[in-house]
């Protein structure tokens, strides 16, 4: 049964497939993971990869030469062809229907490589129309969050928080009972995922999607679509417009109905930026200098500009990305995520402190307490501020007092901290702090702890004693541990029974060790293990290779003895017929 979108055809039908126990299998292809799954609890989902461009060349090639041999002169120019086809075999088909109908000439093919989409779109194939078949069957919830892809430049990685954290600030997500808004976010993205309109760039160590983006194809159609349905308007423009402005403005009644505009430009002499009542979002990329912010923004949720002038007027921002100094925060009442990128640490005006919409707050090059609210923590022992904030980076902590300021945000599931003095830090305040990346300038020594439910830790250049890496060994959620240019005592780490019970992910870089003592059971469930620049670590521990969780070993530019020995360890399981463990070995010598 081909190209099924729900699975009502097959309720209808499966009477007449009696469970006769003699093996019989109904195949069914589908766009949509979960039909596999509703229409029985047994099904088997084999989900087809993208073709390679090897692969998209070969049947390329078959298709428009048939058994006979491509000429020499087409052989790159083809490839490019198949390699815009970015995996997709319907594209492949298609184009190669076009190729097939025209001479075999090298011109030829270079306009088509160069007009790709226009060709893809004129055929008889009627590829739109296959195409937008998911959209049409996709929820109502899931349609914008999908058309917002088209607000990012084509072929681009998308952050994944980042993605989430604009959705959510245009208001597509709504509240569930006992979830947050992120989570919330975060499943219907792997819906879009399920149903084929996602492509995962790259996943965490856990399979967890770290980056995202969707084909040329579906990029285009995006664009279609949200324009014909005044959702968003993009503009691609560079020094090369002959216009002295970037929209002229004539033109700009075009933009009174559009909810989303984006920018993609390399421009040097701008005079303004378009406009409309009715805009929610304007992203900017590839911004070089500043440009007035019209107040006719009213309503704008989503700003992401280097340069803003009159931002203090669009009091509806939920979202804001801003490259320079921080404007008076006092009217952003609704402001739910901050990410700044100056060149220099950034001191925190009091009243985010004190926002109770902003739930995420990124500051690039640091940012530390105002002189004002130290002095208000130092003097008033029952001081208190109000936020909801959940992740915050890069906050910098000099003494107690800043600790005390932080410990009024205490639903922070996520924490980057970089720190200037060698104090006992605490963080075990922070009961619902998930990730925290603790980082100091100088070989921090001083002692530190942690809090229990901790699922991430990452230290960076820090003295670790026995006792120390005893009390990161206890944390019974630990599932990933990174550390960066840490000297151990003695230059040795002993690891025993009974520490790091669900710790998947283990990262050493650069770290001063020279004697690693551990056992296939001090780390029973661990997936993958990185060893780089690790110069001074004499061997890994042998029995590591018995884990049996174990999934990949990386050694990057360490010693060559360390690399002989991971190469001696893959020949010891694959002799015993371990064959799953994938070692990667990177050298410099």
């Amino acid at each position: 049964m081909d190209d099924i979108w729900d699975t009502k055809l097959w309720d209808d039908i499966q009477r007449y497939f009696p469970e006769d126990g003699i093996g019989s299998r109904i195949l069914f292809t589908t766009r949509n993971k979960e039909i596999g799954l509703e229409a029985s609890p047994r099904s088997v989902i084999i989900a087809l990869p993208f073709l390679s461009e090897d692969e998209c060349w070969e049947l390329l090639r078959r298709k428009v030469f048939q058994h006979k041999n491509c000429p020499q002169e087409l052989l790159d120019i083809g490839k490019q062809i198949a390699a815009n086809c970015s995996g997709l075999p319907l594209a492949v088909v298609v184009i190669a229907g076009v190729l097939a109908n025209m001479e075999k000439k090298e011109h030829l093919w270079q306009k088509v490589a160069r007009k790709f989409s226009s060709h893809i779109s004129q055929t008889p194939y009627n590829i739109n129309q296959i195409l937008e078949l998911s959209y049409k069957h996709l929820p109502m919830h899931l349609r914008p969050c999908f058309l917002y892809f088209g607000a990012f430049e084509e072929d681009m990685d998308i952050p994944v928080r980042k993605l989430i954290s604009l959705w959510v600030a245009q208001g597509f997500v709504k509240k569930e009972e006992r979830k947050s808004l992120e989570d919330v976010a975060l499943r219907f993205l792997m819906e879009l995922i399920d149903r084929s309109l996602v492509l995962v760039s790259k996943r965490r160590f856990d399979g967890g999607v770290k980056t995202c983006k969707i084909h040329d194809l579906l990029h285009e159609m995006c664009l279609r679509i949200a324009e014909e349905n005044n959702f968003l308007k993009v503009f691609n423009l560079d020094d090369d417009d002959d216009d002295d402005s970037i929209v002229p403005y004539g033109q700009v009644s075009m933009y009174q109905q559009h909810h989303h505009l984006s920018i993609n430009y390399n421009y040097t002499d701008i005079c303004s930026l378009p406009f409309g009542p009715n805009v929610r979002s304007l992203l900017c990329f590839d911004r070089n200098s500043s440009s007035p912010i019209s107040c006719s923004f009213k309503v704008i949720r989503v700003l992401e500009d280097e340069v803003v002038i009159g931002i203090e007027h669009l009091v509806h921002l939920r979202y804001l990305r801003i490259s320079w100094i921080l404007p008076p925060m006092e009217s952003f009442h609704r402001l739910e995520c901050l990410v700044v990128h100056t060149v220099a640490a950034l001191k925190i005006p009091d009243v985010l402190l004190n926002m109770l919409s902003l739930r995420h707050m990124h500051f690039l090059r640091g940012g530390y307490f105002s002189a004002s609210c130290r002095q208000q923590a130092t003097n008033n022992e029952s001081f208190q501020i109000n936020n909801n904030l959940q992740s915050i980076s890069v906050i910098r902590i000099s003494d107690e007092t800043d600790l005390k300021i932080l410990r009024c945000s205490p639903n922070l599931r996520r924490l980057k901290v970089y720190v200037r003095s060698s104090l006992n830090y605490s963080f075990n305040f922070l009961n619902h702090l998930e990730s925290l990346k603790l980082e100091s300038a100088t070989l921090l020594s001083s002692f530190f702890s942690l809090p229990l439910n901790l699922k991430q830790l990452t230290l960076t250049h820090a003295h670790l004693s026995p006792e120390q890496m005893e009390i990161i060994g206890k944390l019974e959620y630990l599932e990933v541990l990174k550390l960066k240019w840490i000297a151990f005592e003695g230059e040795q780490w002993d690891t025993s029974e009974g520490g790091f019970p669900q710790l998947k992910f283990l990262k050493l870089y650069g770290v001063q060790i020279v004697e690693w003592n551990a056992a296939s059971d001090h780390f029973p469930r661990l997936q993958q293990l990185v060893l780089e620049f690790c110069r001074s670590l004499k061997m890994i521990p042998p029995n590591l290779g018995d884990i049996p969780t174990l999934q990949m070993i990386k050694v990057n530019k360490c010693t060559k003895a360390i690399e002989d020995q991971a190469k001696q360890i893959q020949e010891e399981q694959e002799d015993i017929g371990n064959e799953d463990l994938k070692f990667i070995i990177i050298s410099e010598y």
